[in-house]
């Protein structure tokens, strides 16, 4: 009967420490923005060849910036969501992206944390993510690692 107690209990304290656990890669776990484009802004999404998962570093930052240079991160990248996971930040999703004027960035806005955009621009591979206030000011830039 002892024995049977000591498995129901290792069985129970094993699943809820399962269960209870966060996949820090699960976009689903994370806080999500999900962003209304404005008038005259053209939702669109990111190119397929762009949509993966990245593991990224912080190329240029102005000082003052959180994030400095060096920087890693995880982003994963999806037709119309980009999951933000900065190391030693809660992660968060950004929904809906619209095209720049120019056609040759697809913009991620937050407007739930920090008011700044995450500008993807590449063509075959992933250039650059610009990462950009609503106001226009150049925060930082990351590159794929």
């Amino acid at each position: 009967m002892k024995n049977l107690k000591k498995i129901t209990f290792l069985l129970l304290t094993a699943i809820a420490f399962i269960s209870c656990s966060v996949d820090d890669n699960n976009s689903s776990a994370c806080e999500t923005c999900t962003y209304s484009p404005a008038n005259g802004e053209t939702a669109t999404t990111v190119p397929t060849v762009l949509q993966k998962d990245y593991n990224v570093i912080v190329d240029t930052s102005v000082n003052g910036y959180r994030f400095a240079k060096g920087t890693t991160a995880s982003f994963k990248v999806e037709a119309t969501k980009l999951t933000v996971n900065f190391n030693n930040e809660p992660c968060f999703t950004m929904e809906n992206p619209v095209a720049s004027t120019n056609g040759g960035e697809t913009i991620f806005t937050d407007t739930c944390n920090e008011n700044i955009t995450y500008r993807i621009s590449g063509g075959s591979s992933l250039n650059e993510i610009n990462i950009i206030s609503i106001s226009g000011t150049f925060l930082a830039s990351i590159k794929a690692q």
